[in-house]
């Protein structure tokens, strides 16, 4: 076992980069509104020698050398404040006026961006059931989880496995510890932007970065106009939410509150198997989900520096039913328990360095029972608890036309099983690790072109292997009547094997193993992006090669049990294409699809190598959008092609399946308050379908909200 350590010398590093950086810019961030509060998309902001947009919501981000800010945006009076580090936001008052066409550059995140991080729609006039809702708008994301409210919720990116996707919140890492990201957890209401960045990116926040980063940022509480709203949802398989929120402030000093539950029966009917005696549908019983969310934040802002305490917390309550041909083996098992997450931040904006100082603290805690089965096969009860807490600290520097950033993180885990059957089969760990990223890079216009070249590394310091990962970065931008990008990426990543796959013991079906490697990967991607007036179309490449894959394969050990080896290699190329199209201002087009070739090649050649499974070889999506007035009316039609069930892909494939689904939104003043509803259809067309053998799908669905504003 290595001791865990920062070595000397990486201290010295980091103190010597922070003294080496030298005057620059200032940073600014915050929102554009129009007069009725609502925020304004595409608002062109200039500071000094740069510029960018708002995003759909009216936020923006901008770092230059400057004394004013100009605002400007078609339909609205220009504006040019007194520009100040920190939090500002504007107001722009409605006049129509003709703009000449501008050339911008644009920002998703208020540090170091990848050059392939891509900004997942969120459309402001519509509403989203669950965090999936909005993922799913994004083209290479795979989820293959049963779509109710409640049920646990993962995704992979271009037919990675959903462990190896690294999910971050406000830049804390939730899921490095080698498990997959239960998405479920997260409320799609204080959900302010997600964007993503594909293929290797373990630089951008460490392990699990195989197949990419999902960096979710929350709603900031800020120094908007005080606001209440209430909303109510009710839908098939006995779902209803209830939720209240409200935000407001003062000067210095802001907040904002969002309190929710819901209740889910989830019991909808399937079609047994066609060499079933019984003929009449059966029923999806036992699988009712409760959940109680809560999330509280604070801000205070004083001169350049802007100080902000989140907390999540969501308690939940949730039937596990079993395979339908294992039906009374796990009936009336559950899950239960909480999910915790709290952080503070403490951001600076000084003339010559940008400083952000991170500590969190998080814990999840659950019981799973399954003693009360009417067949005691598999009878399990135990108790898991993972504490996590870290500090982190970033440090961001532009000078000319260089850009330099450095992030260092300490974080502690402690992971509790208690096994209430087989006491002395009982687990608890604990682990402590570092890591210091450095990346560095230029980024020069030239007339009509720029170009951004880029170079990334962290290690990571754990106690029992030292690991590191890089990346590098090339993007060719040409503007003009058509905006070109030309980029592509190379990077290496790894994953940490997880505490179940490492120490479980907990029955005779299954047992852990210590000896387990971290997984590795090295691959790269190649794109094209291209954006008119009225439409935009990107097309990408990638390849990725995954090492040390873990496999649980099963091995005689006092009779047949499963145990996880690191047996694996696997080769994954992907196609993606993606387009958009403004046809009219009421009417928009969408469509992606990502063709994924992903095989086991740990005997074989690619050519002749297995099919990895659950990995669809064809998914493709297409929507349309009309909008007239206050009414919104959207329709997705999506497709799943089949997926091989085992490693040699002899058994007979589960079978492609195609889903449509309708949406309808609308919005009305009434006195001071506004009246917002939305009617959503699911699954339209009926599909029965399964993602895994004997787990059914729901049918059609039926879901409808109201929401009143204040």
């Amino acid at each position: 076992m290595k001791s865990l350590f920062i070595p000397n010398r990486c201290v010295l590093m980091l103190l010597l980069l922070s003294c080496a950086i030298f005057l620059a810019g200032i940073r600014v961030n915050g929102y554009v509104f129009d007069e009725n509060g609502e925020g304004i998309e595409g608002a062109f902001i200039k500071l000094g020698s740069r510029a960018t947009r708002s995003l759909r919501d009216g936020s923006y981000k901008i770092e230059a050398r400057g004394d004013s800010l100009q605002v400007s945006r078609l339909g609205y009076e220009k504006k040019s404040v007194k520009a100040v580090a920190g939090r500002l936001d504007l107001v722009l008052k409605s006049q129509p006026i003709l703009l000449p066409t501008v050339r911008v550059s644009q920002s998703y995140e208020p540090y170091f961006q990848a050059a392939d991080m891509l900004s997942v729609p969120i459309d402001p006039d519509r509403h989203y059931y669950s965090a999936m809702d909005i993922l799913g708008e994004a083209s290479g994301t795979l989820s293959q989880d049963t779509p109710l409210k409640g049920e646990h919720q993962n995704l992979g990116l271009l037919g990675n496995l959903p462990r190896h996707t690294l999910v971050l919140l406000d830049g804390v890492p939730l899921n490095a510890d080698g498990e997959s990201f239960d998405f479920s957890l997260l409320d799609p209401q204080n959900i302010q932007s997600i964007q993503i960045i594909k293929n290797n990116a373990s630089v951008y926040g460490g392990a699990a970065a195989i197949g990419g980063v999902v960096m979710i940022s929350s709603k900031q509480p800020s120094k908007e106009a005080d606001e209440y709203k209430t909303s109510l949802e009710l839908g098939s398989f006995g779902y209803a939410d209830l939720r209240l929120s409200l935000k407001g402030g003062w000067d210095w000093f802001f907040y904002r509150l969002s309190l929710g539950m819901f209740n889910a029966d989830n019991d909808f009917s399937f079609k047994p198997r066609p060499w079933w005696t019984e003929q009449k549908d059966g029923i999806r019983s036992n699988n009712a989900k409760q959940q109680n969310s809560f999330s509280l934040g604070l801000g205070a802002s004083f001169k350049n520096i802007l100080l902000t305490l989140q907390n999540e917390l969501e308690y939940y309550h949730r039937q596990l039913p079993g395979t339908i041909n294992f039906i009374e083996v796990y009936r009336n098992a559950y899950l239960q328990g909480f999910d915790s997450r709290n952080r503070l931040n403490i951001e600076s904006n000084l003339s010559w360095l940008n400083i952000r100082g991170q500590v969190w603290a998080n814990r999840t805690k659950s019981l799973y029972d399954n003693t009360a089965a009417p067949m005691a096969v598999y009878k399990s009860k135990y108790e898991q608890q993972l504490d996590k807490a870290g500090v982190q600290l970033s440090l961001d520097k532009s000078q000319g036309l260089l850009r330099f950033n450095t992030t260092t993180a300490y974080t502690c885990s402690e992971y509790d099983n208690h096994n209430h059957l087989r006491p002395r089969d009982s687990i608890h760990v604990t682990e402590n690790q570092g890591s210091i990223s450095l990346k560095g890079g230029v980024d020069k216009e030239l007339g009509d072109w720029n170009m951004a070249a880029y170079l990334a590394g962290r290690k990571d310091f754990t106690q029992k292997e030292d690991l590191s990962s890089g990346r590098v970065e090339l993007e060719i931008k040409h503007f003009g009547f058509l905006q070109t990008s030309l980029g592509g990426t190379w990077g290496s990543s790894f994953a940490f094997p997880s505490y179940f796959d490492l120490h479980w013991k907990g029955d005779s079906q299954a047992i852990g193993n210590p000896n387990l490697k971290s997984e590795t990967s090295q691959g790269g991607q190649i794109w094209l992006d291209v954006s008119g007036l009225s439409y935009h179309l990107r097309c990408g490449a990638h390849i990725n090669t995954v090492k040390d894959m873990i496999h649980w394969r099963q091995v005689q050990m006092f009779g047949n049990a499963w145990k996880p080896f690191n047996i694996g290699k696997a080769q994954l190329r992907n196609l993606e294409v993606e387009g958009s199209w403004d046809v009219s201002t009421w009417l928009n087009l969408n469509a992606d699809a990502l063709f994924t070739d992903a095989r086991d090649i740990s005997s074989l050649p690619f050519d002749k190598a297995p099919q990895l499974m659950y990995t669809p070889k064809l998914k493709y999506g297409l929507k349309a959008s009309v909008s007239h007035w206050n009414q919104s009316i959207w329709a997705k039609y999506s497709y799943r092609g089949k997926q091989y069930l085992t490693p040699d892909n002899l058994a007979t494939p589960l079978e492609g399946y195609d889903l449509l689904d309708l949406g309808w939104e609308t919005s009305v003043k009434i006195w001071q308050a506004r009246l917002n509803l939305h009617l959503k259809l699911q699954n339209l067309i009926n599909k029965r379908y399964e993602v895994y053998p004997y787990i059914p799908q729901p049918g059609r669905a039926v879901y409808f909200g109201a929401q009143v504003v204040f």
